[in-house]
């Protein structure tokens, strides 16, 4: 066992194949991370929406320029 190969360095093509991807797949067009400054009045409106109201935050924005 002490000169013995690794399971990576026995079988490679094996280890390859059970090799598992982690984390989420990359996506073409990725969001970038911003602060912002908002109301309070605006944020709680928002918030209050539920889960998920900082993307229905981005499509409201979207909406307020044109895309």
């Amino acid at each position: 066992l002490a000169q013995g190969k690794s399971f990576k360095e026995a079988f490679p093509d094996l280890h390859a194949s059970i090799q598992r991807s982690r984390g989420r797949p990359p996506v073409e067009n990725p969001k970038q991370q911003v602060s912002l400054r908002l109301s309070p009045d605006v944020l709680a409106k928002l918030k209050a929406t539920g889960k998920g109201w900082q993307s229905r935050a981005d499509e409201i924005l979207r909406k307020g320029v044109g895309l």
